[in-house]
């Protein structure tokens, strides 16, 4: 197959794909402000930690869970150091970046689903990490927190948000547990029904108090603290959807059977490269032809997230040096930096992304033809 070819058909289903069943996950994206409960709420819809929620770290990506036959954890210093699971719960390496962080999960409840955890920055800014994964997102949870709840900034955030995401969105009003008195949680919500039900679906209280975090495993305290409702909301949408009770044996965790079988220490050939970037561009031209009225931000985001999914598994947990494909690194790094500066624009152009898509594949075309 002429895969420069057929990347090139990309350009064509853009804008005005058929609708059709696409195999991929449905993304819960749990997004909010600094210190809002995010880390919080994933906790108690999985009803067990997997999220910091003392964070000491200067820099976090979107941290993403993934359904997986086994429990592994691949989270990435910007130093391309692995960082244990127990360094990284607990959030207190101070100074630490985090790079990349993909968490691999048994998920009864989630099967077919990907949860994203995504900051956002104090003034309400986002950086092209966050913006791409918000863009992908099927379901939305805003984590606001109850005691400054909705603020300005955070207005600004959702209303800049895809429409398609606030038409089955969550607002989660976390720490809820905290506040003093009944009568203060009931005027806090009944501000936000009045203030924010145009923006969600459903406003829902939520716990985050260390207590209701311990003590998630037990039926009664998760329904106490918010863990069940929210739960239980989540799933009356994912149900809904294509992905829903679908086994983690799909064609899609190929890729996180890959990235767990291949060790640090081991490197990948240029022609073993070259296979898994064909599998990743078909897989890429399935996802926009199969998506009904796709536009250009959401291709970009899907485009700077799958690059980025491509360059943490294959590059960033080994030593690149060693097989000879350093230089291709720094390409695709460049070519992620390019497509994240097109989605800042107000206008990015799909095409840009696509562009950039067919010169890695020209790329690595030369490099191959070099080594034989």
């Amino acid at each position: 197959m002429n895969m420069v070819s057929n990347v090139t058909s990309l350009k064509k289903n853009v804008g005005n794909a058929p609708s059709a069943s696409v195999d991929r996950h449905f993304n819960i994206v749990v997004a909010g402000e600094f210190n809002a409960g995010k880390s919080s709420v994933v906790n108690l819809l999985l009803r067990r930690q997997v999220m910091p929620v003392t964070v000491g770290f200067t820099h976090m990506p979107p941290v993403r869970v993934f359904p997986a036959g086994q429990e592994a954890w691949h989270v990435l210093s910007a130093g391309n150091e692995r960082l244990p699971e127990e360094d990284f719960l607990s959030g207190r390496i101070a100074g630490t970046s985090v790079r990349s962080a993909r968490i691999e999960l048994p998920l009864k409840s989630f099967n077919g689903a990907t949860i994203t955890e995504v900051s956002v920055g104090q003034h309400g800014e986002l950086d092209p990490e966050a913006e791409a994964a918000l863009q992908s997102a099927d379901l939305l949870i805003w984590c606001t927190m109850g005691q400054r709840a909705w603020c300005l900034t955070e207005i600004t955030v959702v209303e800049k948000l895809p429409p398609r995401l606030l038409r089955n969105a969550i607002l989660a009003v976390t720490r809820i547990d905290y506040m003093d008195t009944a009568a203060d949680r009931d005027k806090i919500l009944t501000r936000l029904e009045r203030e924010a039900s145009r923006y969600f679906r459903a406003i829902l209280p939520v716990g985050a108090s260390q207590k209701a975090l311990r003590n998630a495993a037990d039926d009664n305290h998760w329904a106490g603290s918010g863990g069940q409702a929210l739960h239980d909301h989540v799933m009356s949408e994912f149900s809904q959807s294509e992905h829903f009770g679908r086994a983690p044996q799909t064609a899609e965790l190929e890729d996180i059977g890959k990235f767990r079988s291949q060790a640090p220490e081991k490197t990948l050939s240029v022609t073993e490269l070259h296979e898994l970037w064909q599998e990743s561009l078909n897989d890429l031209e399935a996802w926009i032809a199969g998506t009904s009225g796709v536009g250009d931000k959401e291709v970009l985001g899907e485009i700077k997230s799958r690059l980025q999914d491509f360059l943490d598994t294959h590059f960033c947990v080994r030593d690149p040096s060693a097989s000879g494909i350093a230089p291709l690194a720094a390409v695709f790094g460049q070519a992620i930096q390019r497509v994240s500066q097109e989605i800042e624009l107000p206008k990015g152009r799909a095409a840009i992304g696509i562009d950039l898509v067919l010169q890695l594949e020209e790329e690595i075309h030369i490099r191959l033809s070099d080594t034989r």
